[in-house]
């Protein structure tokens, strides 16, 4: 009887993902600004932040987001109100918001990202975008008159018919996010040019059923902080880097979907909920991929 029901408890287990499509937001984005908002900084904005947070710049001051956020979702999940198309696929994500990086450094911070490539390199196979029906090439945005646009819709729909042909990973670079000032012009660009090829990328993965067996990935190598040296005067807010605090989401591949995991302080400043290194993270996506994986974290995996 015991062996009856290890066995049907295997059967039960859904398979593990085939691929992972990595969209790497490089620069490190700001969760406060994305998918993290910090309603406590609207009334701390522009006032001297603790003492032991001054540098060479000065005082640093705390700094409000210059975004609007709407609930989208079954759940009500607060994002960007930038992201529009993004919003009618929240129900298939999970936020995770206590995600922490092992360093404030771009490279070294990247640097356990790279383990997700690992034990593939089958090279991904080459692929010409234009062959895609030109539904298909819509949908996404290739040929928009918006060059970051374009690009980002060409590497998403790559890397969707990459992982149809087999590849077992493929990622999509989009830079532009190290907003130490400039965030509102700078970040409104970004979200204008990741919003409809993202989401795209969801709803197509969805209608060639790839999705159950492809994991997306949504990070940077950190997040942003609460507060900043204001380099160039009160007109250019922006943010510096934050390893204790940053935003990743999942998509497809066995991971628990329409829910947010782990919590930020008031502020953004920390994590404080299912709090868990990059490492952690990185060991998650490989367990989701079939691999074995030191410290995978439960809450992420249906």
């Amino acid at each position: 009887m015991a062996g009856l029901a290890a066995a049907a408890q295997a059967a039960a287990k859904p398979a593990p993902a085939r691929s992972c499509i990595l969209l790497l937001m490089k620069g490190g984005p700001s969760h406060i600004d994305t998918f993290d908002p910090k309603p406590s900084l609207d009334r701390l904005h522009m006032t001297v932040a603790p003492a032991s947070a001054r540098g060479d710049f000065g005082a640093r001051r705390y700094v409000r987001s210059p975004f609007r956020f709407r609930r989208a979702g079954r759940l009500g999940i607060e994002i960007n109100e930038g992201f529009e198309q993004f919003s009618e696929i929240v129900d298939e994500v999970c936020f995770y918001r206590g995600l922490q990086a092992e360093s404030a450094n771009h490279s070294v911070a990247l640097a356990p990202l790279r383990g997700l490539a690992s034990g593939d390199d089958a090279a991904a196979p080459q692929v010409d975008v234009e062959r895609a029906p030109e539904s298909t090439r819509r949908l996404y945005g290739v040929g928009d008159r918006n060059p970051e646009l374009d690009a980002v819709a060409r590497g998403c729909l790559a890397a969707r018919l990459r992982v149809e042909w087999g590849a077992r990973f493929a990622a999509v670079t989009v830079d532009g996010w190290d907003a130490h000032e400039n965030i509102a012009s700078d970040y409104s660009a970004r979200i204008r040019a990741i919003d409809r090829p993202i989401a795209a990328l969801i709803k197509d993965l969805q209608r060639t059923e790839l999705l159950e067996r492809t994991l997306v990935i949504w990070c940077g190598e950190f997040g942003r902080s609460p507060d900043n040296w204001i380099r160039h005067g009160a007109s250019a807010w922006g943010r510096d880097h934050n390893a204790r605090a940053m935003t990743a989401w999942l998509a497809g591949g066995g991971a628990v979907r329409g829910r947010i995991v782990g919590a930020t302080d008031e502020l953004g400043a920390a994590a404080v909920e299912a709090v868990h290194p990059m490492r952690d993270f990185v060991s998650t996506a490989l367990c989701l991929l079939g691999q074995e994986a030191a410290a995978p974290i439960p809450e992420l995996i249906a």
